[in-house]
């Protein structure tokens, strides 16, 4: 099953998501801020080659709220389960979209990425 989180409001780019995979017609569960879990953000980091750096928005490129976080907390200084624990409470944290299934991630939209979701 594919799973596609997005951050709580339906941006271009997860709108091109969604498309996308209703063109293809391929069934996938929808994760947003209320109700991701430990789990799931334990499978993203499984599946993602850069860990944590792929899957949260750049510390540099920040605005607003996760400015703040980021200020506060020092998140290169966390551990693993203290940083889970933070994206739980601030799942802004997270990028936006995020798709993967039992395999793959895909952070972002890339429609020519994509593909790698279509059955074999």
């Amino acid at each position: 099953m594919i799973r596609v989180y997005y951050n709580g409001h339906l941006d271009a780019s997860t709108k091109k998501i969604y498309d996308w995979l209703h063109l293809y017609k391929i069934k996938f569960e929808i994760i947003n801020e209320k109700n991701i879990t430990k789990n799931i953000v334990k499978k993203m980091l499984s599946l993602s080659d850069y860990g944590f750096s792929e899957i949260l928005v750049n510390k540099k490129a920040s605005t607003g709220l996760n400015k703040t976080i980021y200020s506060k907390y020092k998140i290169d200084n966390l551990s693993t389960e203290e940083l889970i624990q933070l994206i739980l409470v601030y799942p802004s944290l997270l990028r936006s979209p995020i798709i993967y299934d039992d395999k793959k991630i895909l952070v972002g939209c890339d429609r020519y990425e994509l593909r790698r979701f279509l059955a074999d």
